[in-house]
Formats: C-alpha cells, structure tokens, sequence
C-alpha cells in the first residue's frame, strides 16, 4: 500500500491543489464580480496553476510513507473490529446507517441554499450526523429486536456449551446417540476459560481444563458441525454466553445452575444435562423392590446408603446391619430436586435377608 500511495501522492496532491484554485476563481468571480484575468497577466495564471499544482504534489509525495501507514493501521483496526462483531449488530448498523442517510437526504432537498459552499458543509453535516445517529439507535435497540439467522423454522439449530458441559463430557455421547443435530458454536470466552484452568497452578483446576480441551477435540472429531465464534460483548462469561445466544438464536447446553437461571430469567432457551439425566433415569413408584449393595451407614440411626450405577443415591432405613452385603429392598418414596433425585427404601423383612456375619 505504501507503494502505491508514493505513486498517486503526487497527482493527487496536484489534483487537489488546481480543485482549490479553481473553487476560489469561481468564489471570487460570483461574491466579487472579479476575474482572474482582470488582475493577473496570463504568465501570472500559468504561475499560479503551476504553484497549485507542484507545491501540494510534493507536500502529498513527502507525507506519503505517514498518511500510508495512518490508512493502514485504520484500515486494519476497522476490518478487526467488524470481524468480532456480531453479525445482528453488523445488519443493525446497515439498516440503521442506510435509514439515517435517507432522512438526511430528505432534509437536504427540502432545504434551500443558493450558496454552494454553504449547501455543501450543511449537506455533509446532515448526512455525518443522521448517519452517526442511525447507527447509534439501531445499537441501542438491538436487545428488542429479534433476527433469524439460522434460516427459519426449518433451517438447522445452534447450540452453545459452556465450559461445564465441555469438562463433564457427556455432551459428547449426546450428540453421538444423535439426541442432539445442528451447529455447535464455540465461543472464544469459553475456550479462554479452559485455556487459564489449564495453566492453573491448582492440579484440579488443570485437569478440568485439560478434560474440557480434550471435549473439545473429541467433538471436532466426532464430524459435527463446529463453528468457532470470536465475538466480543461486555460483561463475565455468563453474560456474553446469554448475548452470544440472542445473537446467533441459538440454545445454551449446561450444568451451571447460575447460568440456568440467568438464561430463564433473560428468555434465552437452556438444555441442562442434569435435567436430561434425570428425565432418562428409570422411574421407580413406591412398593418396588430392588436388590441392593449397602455400601455404608446413614446419618441416622438404623440407616444404610446404597448407590445405582449413575450415582443416585438410595437410603435404606434398617441397612446399617447389612453394609457391606447386597439386600433385598421396598421402595417406599422417591424425592425429586435441582440437585438430582433421592431414593429412600427400607430393608424387605423376609427369611432371604437374614443377616450374615
């Protein structure tokens, strides 16, 4: 670019040079009644042009190598900033932009100016400023407005996981069953956040995110749709998640109970995995029996805690006398709650559970 700006620096600094004098014979000769040929000898106008011409040319050639650089860097700023932002506020600012400049030109046409100086520094006005506001407006009100676009009702569906899903893992079974199709986006929020548990000091902490990575490598490979999103908006990770998913109207997949709640309370669609594992366990009415293997004794007196293979945990009332041994059990209730669901039961009292020690 620099090459090229050393190239045109010095006609277009000529150019610019001869469009002022030009603009300032006209502004003379209409507000003065004066021409140029009634005060300067022809050789004295050649003189002129030839001034207008060389001495902005070389000012342009000079300046070109910083007016080059200052393009590029604004350039290159302004491409980086558009890529990051999302692509509602993109059509937003379009449409806002485009409105804007409509009502300019309308005021422009009903406004009357003989002068054309005058007419010209109004006319860029309105049109700087009606543009500028458009696009403010439309920014301020994109939270009100809803745009599809995935394609409609028809088209394939979005989902964002968070870093909890990613770390926990089964998200990744879920999607092979085929429970889940569509697009999955990643924020770059999300892979950052992995990204810093990985260098934590803490060997929890760096496990989590190195399990969370490893999902996440899991998924690229698994053949599902993968959509890296750079986007950028203000606030914590919770925040931009619930924004990213207005914006791309796509469904957030957790097991953050805070992001839950947030998302219900912001009208963002949620799946929460836990709520997906409870829903598929299997149903068990009271009176059931189950065979059990107490593996310890209650908090209360008398009592014994078993477990299903997916961690539900079973309170058995009379099971401390049988910990270590595999019972015959009654369902009696079962207490459904946001952290998972509990089974309570009691020992089957029939000759096959006679105690062995």
């Amino acid at each position: 670019m620099r090459r090229l700006f050393k190239i045109i620096s010095f006609p277009l600094g000529a150019a610019c040079g001869i469009g002022f004098v030009f603009f300032l014979i006209d502004f003379i000769n209409k507000y003065f009644e004066i021409t140029l040929a009634d005060i300067i000898t022809d050789t004295g106008v050649g003189v002129i042009f030839g001034a207008a011409a060389i001495i902005p040319g070389v000012i342009f050639f000079i300046f070109s190598d910083k007016f080059a650089a200052f393009i590029s860097k604004g350039i290159a700023k302004t491409e980086k900033r558009i890529s990051k932002m999302p692509t509602k506020e993109l059509i937003l600012c379009l449409f806002g932009l485009v409105l804007g400049l409509v009502i300019a030109f309308l005021i422009a046409q009903a406004i009357q100016i003989t002068s054309p100086l005058i007419a010209t520094i109004i006319n860029l006005l309105l049109y700087l400023t009606f543009g500028i506001l458009g696009i403010r407006v439309a920014l301020a009100r994109r939270d009100e407005v809803k745009i599809d676009l995935t394609g409609g009702g028809d088209g394939e569906k979005a989902y964002i996981p968070d870093s909890s899903v990613l770390i926990d893992g089964r998200i990744a079974d879920v999607i092979q069953t085929g429970f889940l199709t569509g697009t999955f986006i990643i924020s770059q929020a999300v892979v950052n956040e992995l990204k810093r548990l990985t260098e934590s000091e803490d060997v929890l902490k760096r496990a989590r995110g190195r399990r969370g990575m490893d999902m996440l490598a899991r998924l690229q490979e698994s053949g599902v749709i993968i959509q890296f999103d750079s986007s950028e908006f203000e606030g914590d990770i919770d925040n931009r998640l619930l924004k990213l998913a207005k914006d791309k109207n796509a469904a957030i997949i957790t097991n953050d109970y805070n992001l839950n709640k947030l998302a219900h309370a912001g009208g963002v669609k949620i799946l929460n995995l836990n709520d997906l594992s409870n829903a598929v366990k299997p149903v068990l009415l009271p009176g059931e029996e189950l065979n059990l293997q107490i593996v310890r004794e209650g908090k209360e007196p008398g009592q014994g805690v078993a477990y299903f293979e997916d961690g539900t945990m079973i309170v058995v009332e009379g099971g401390r006398a049988y910990v270590g041994q595999s019972v015959e059990c009654v369902v009696t209730s079962v207490l459904q709650t946001s952290a998972g669901r509990m089974i309570f039961a009691k020992v089957n009292q029939s000759p096959e559970n006679g105690r062995e020690k």
